[in-house]
């Protein structure tokens, strides 16, 4: 908890050598182990955080969430099959993790697939992604992939759900002139 403490102060290097001694008291908790591997990763130590997530998953083989940060570092290192293979095991663990559907969505971006990326930022918010940032996310996608009625609906969600912000009415006020609703369209970029 003290490592915790440290890295939620942004004292990640100074977290790394309490999440070890939790470790050393007790080597079957996984915690330590996915809290080591987001220091790491912080740090920019790829192949750690890799690692520690690695020994999570093997200590607690049903733990989403490291599956999910395993997915994400996997995507960092542009490894794209097994980032696909782990956040699809993730998703077999909770089918409605939207953290897990939205890195779906990233790595399809990368791969530059926007249809199938799409499709995954759509799951994401009807999972628990339910977020401000997940619906703006969709909105965006939306409009690259010229589906204007899912943008408005996505955008409006977002600023129902404070979203209010530059980028993202300008982006709703696109969606509402790409769907030819040029009243309201007009509205918000006033």
């Amino acid at each position: 908890n003290l490592g915790v403490a440290l890295s939620e102060e942004n004292r990640h290097g100074e977290a790394i050598p309490h999440y070890l001694e939790a470790i050393k008291l007790d080597r079957y908790y996984s915690d330590p182990y996915s809290n080591l591997a987001v220091a790491y990763s912080v740090q920019g130590q790829h192949d750690r955080a890799i690692a520690a997530l690695k020994q999570a998953i093997r200590i607690f083989p049903h733990y989403p969430e490291a599956y999910n940060n395993l997915g994400t570092l996997m995507i960092k290192k542009k490894n794209f099959d097994a980032a696909e293979k782990i956040l699809l095991t993730a998703l077999k663990l909770r089918p409605y993790y939207g953290k897990a559907f939205f890195n779906l969505g990233r790595l399809y971006l990368e791969k530059q697939d926007e249809e199938t990326a799409w499709t995954y930022f759509k799951k994401a918010t009807e999972g628990d992604l339910d977020t401000v940032e997940g619906f703006l996310t969709l909105g965006q996608m939306s409009l690259k992939v010229k589906k204007y009625d899912e943008a408005v609906a996505a955008l409006e969600t977002s600023v129902s759900r404070g979203g209010r912000n530059e980028t993202t009415f300008f982006s709703l006020a696109n969606a509402y002139f790409m769907a030819k609703h040029f009243d309201k369209a007009a509205q918000v970029y006033k």
